[in-house]
């Protein structure tokens, strides 16, 4: 199964935490337990949706003492890349995906992680080139 756990998202703020120059940590754990079944909570919903229900309920909870808009779009990018899916994002973009994170439009959100998300390469086989 390829769903986060807190031990993953607190790794993960960790490193967004040290990047932005901010303070990591949990502000609310009861939140940052919320956030982490928000994808659950979307049983009919496809990767996506499920991906950007877990970056709202970031965005809506706010469980981390900061970045928690920068947290929720990471942590849809590691959930997707669970099931090895690539988020492509550029500088010019993320006004757009920060407006879709704050946005309460979650159907919305998940078409625009699916426009951004390509499939990771296969790992060349192991032994040679055959």
């Amino acid at each position: 199964m390829s769903d986060l756990s807190a031990r993953d998202l607190l790794a993960l703020h960790a490193l967004v935490a040290r990047y932005l120059g901010v303070s990591p940590g949990v502000a609310d754990p009861a939140a940052l337990r919320l956030a982490l079944v928000a994808p659950d909570q979307v049983a009919a919903g496809d990767l996506f949706e499920r991906a950007a229900a877990l970056a709202q309920a970031i965005v809506q909870a706010r469980p981390f003492r900061a970045a928690n808009v920068a947290q929720a779009a990471a942590a849809a990018a590691l959930y997707l890349r669970a099931y090895d899916l690539e988020l492509q994002l550029t500088t010019g973009e993320s006004d757009a995906l920060r407006d879709f994170l704050r946005g309460a439009d979650r159907l919305a959100l998940a078409a625009w992680l699916r426009a951004h998300t390509e499939p990771l390469p296969l790992a060349p086989a192991a032994g040679g080139s055959g």
